[in-house]
């Protein structure tokens, strides 16, 4: 019997281990409450207590021997399945993408290191004044939990300290970050990997409004055929020097602010099939005859990929519905 171990159980989890099965494996799942219809043995510990966790899956002889590990989270859990895997020598998108995905202070901070453009930002749990130089900032959780969720424009200094607190009560590490406001494109790179290698990747387009200063993620789409080739090239080379230094298998997504004449600023980089609408719609909707979920179970147990082909159909996610 195979057998396969998958951070997390919750429902986002359930078609990739549909695509596991489907290639016959059979299922460990950790989760601090698993979900006992969809795996076949649970092992109760939180997600993010990535010690733990190694140190249960090292017990001699209680768990059989696994051929992969997937993830379909954020936060801590997406730290958790790197160790994990790297512990094992299965492949893994690497510590160092999992580290940027939680931390967007670390991915500042490596983004700065490499010479790259990113978005200014600061790192705290107080904040009492914008900036001269910066017009507007955006709050959001240093750490966070829930993706979109508490991310503030602030415009007025009597905004920031309501910000702040929800911001930093959000974030795993009690932090918050501010980030200059920068209006442009959100344009994203999905790439898929295999030992710190690209082998597939595409470009899509994030739709994202501020309602009474909050983020609203309005929805997903393919790349305007117009869009600047030369910034397109520089994303897939932040890309590649992320997924070569993290020796990266599997999918991740890179995140850019885009504005005209200027270089796209990296911002948030997830490691899996993150997100909804992305592996569920938009992506399967742009490339009709490719299985998303049954590449990233090729991808993080080494068989075959039989990657995605052709130029993506065009195609826009509005409130779960493709249009």
């Amino acid at each position: 019997m195979c057998w396969i171990l998958i951070i997390g159980t919750g429902p986002s989890h359930a078609p990739l281990i549909e695509a596991a099965r489907r290639r016959g494996y059979s299922i460990i799942g950790v989760d601090r409450s698993p979900n006992t219809d969809l795996v076949d043995i649970s092992i109760p510990i939180s997600t993010y207590s990535t010690d733990k966790v190694i140190d249960e899956l090292g017990k001699t002889n209680k768990y059989p021997k696994f051929e992969g590990v997937l993830c379909r989270s954020s936060g801590l859990a997406v730290e958790t399945a790197a160790t994990v895997a790297e512990k094992h020598s299965l492949p893994t998108a690497g510590l160092r993408v999992a580290k940027c995905s939680v931390s967007k202070w670390d991915l500042f901070n490596w983004a700065c290191r490499n010479g790259l453009a990113t978005i200014p930002t600061l790192r705290r749990k107080e904040l009492t004044t914008i900036s001269k130089n910066w017009n507007a900032v955006v709050i959001k959780p240093a750490m966070p939990v829930y993706g979109k969720k508490n991310v503030f424009l602030v415009k007025e200094a009597g905004q920031i300290k309501l910000a702040m607190s929800k911001a930093c009560e959000e974030s795993l590490d009690g932090y918050a970050i501010a980030q200059l406001f920068v209006e442009g494109e959100d344009i994203s790179l999905v790439t898929l990997n295999r030992n710190g290698k690209i082998l597939w990747s595409g470009f899509y387009q994030e739709i994202v409004s501020f309602q009474d200063g909050v983020v609203s993620g309005e929805g997903v789409a393919t790349l305007r055929p117009n869009f600047y080739s030369q910034a397109q090239e520089e994303m897939k080379a932040t890309a590649k020097l992320l997924i070569k230094q993290s020796g990266s298998s599997g999918f991740v997504f890179f995140s850019f602010r885009y504005v005209d004449s200027a270089k796209p600023m990296l911002f948030e980089v997830n490691p899996g099939l993150c997100g909804d609408e992305l592996a569920d719609k938009l992506l399967p909707a742009m490339w009709p005859r490719a299985d998303f979920f049954d590449l990233d179970v090729a991808a993080m147990t080494g068989q075959e990929l039989a990657l995605p082909q052709g130029l993506p159909l065009s195609v826009k996610v509005f409130n779960g519905m493709c249009r």
